[in-house]
């Protein structure tokens, strides 16, 4: 399956950032089909300092087994290699969801690769993946790396979406699943473990990370569909 094999080569770029005296190698922040990027889970606390220019942010400690998305870099003259990170954090929390940090900051040795999503139409991928609850971070990297948001947009649960992405441009279209147009995001409420749903209408069939299904999410209670 297209998942396990995207796993494995998650492991083998983990093998070669291992023989870099700490350093993060380039080829690592590379994004997939789904413009998911490069996400991992820490092996240890990490102290960050942010350099985000919005914003001056203190110091603070990621604890060990914290998930984080890679989400770019850039050379700066005075500090160096810098890497957008992207952290799912609550919105008003200390912890900054979206920052740029020096790459010292991140040694290979502290994380590990975490498996990514496919654009797989397996309904055994599908059913497999279907309890998972990370449908809003495979979101809110798509509508970053396509332009749609400026920052990687903060909140844990899907149906938070419905009051964060209004504050980032986005509005209600009025449209249910049944008659949204292609672009348009869909949130729902509810679900096992209540952290709702989010997918987006992509050429006729509905994307939420893991792949894309037919027909849009049963079993939730439809919140709002969205558009800018």
């Amino acid at each position: 399956m297209k998942r396990t094999k995207m796993f494995l080569r998650g492991l083998a770029v983990s093998a070669c950032l291992s023989s870099l005296a700490g350093a993060l190698a380039p080829a690592a922040f590379a994004t997939d089909a789904n413009l998911s990027s490069a996400g991992y889970v820490l092996r240890e606390d990490l102290v960050l300092n942010p350099v985000n220019e919005l914003a001056s942010r203190q110091s603070f400690t990621l604890p060990s087994g914290s998930e984080i998305a890679i989400l770019g870099q850039k050379e700066d003259a005075a500090l160096g290699t810098l890497l957008h990170v992207g952290i799912d954090a609550k919105e008003g929390s200390e912890i900054p969801a979206d920052l740029w940090v020096s790459d010292r900051e991140l040694p290979a040795i502290a994380l590990e690769p975490s498996a990514g999503a496919d654009d797989s139409d397996s309904a055994g991928d599908i059913a497999l993946l279907k309890a998972m609850t990370y449908c809003y971070r495979y979101v809110k990297q798509y509508l970053l790396q396509t332009g749609q948001v400026k920052v990687y947009l903060p909140g844990t649960s899907a149906w938070e979406a419905a009051g964060i992405l209004p504050k980032h441009g986005f509005r209600r279209t009025g449209h249910s699943p049944a008659t949204a147009k292609n672009g348009e995001v869909c949130v729902y409420s509810g679900g096992p473990a209540g952290h709702g749903h989010i997918e987006i209408k992509r050429n006729g069939k509905w994307w939420y990370g893991y792949g894309f299904k037919p027909n849009a999410m049963s079993g939730r209670r439809f919140i709002a569909c969205f558009a800018k």
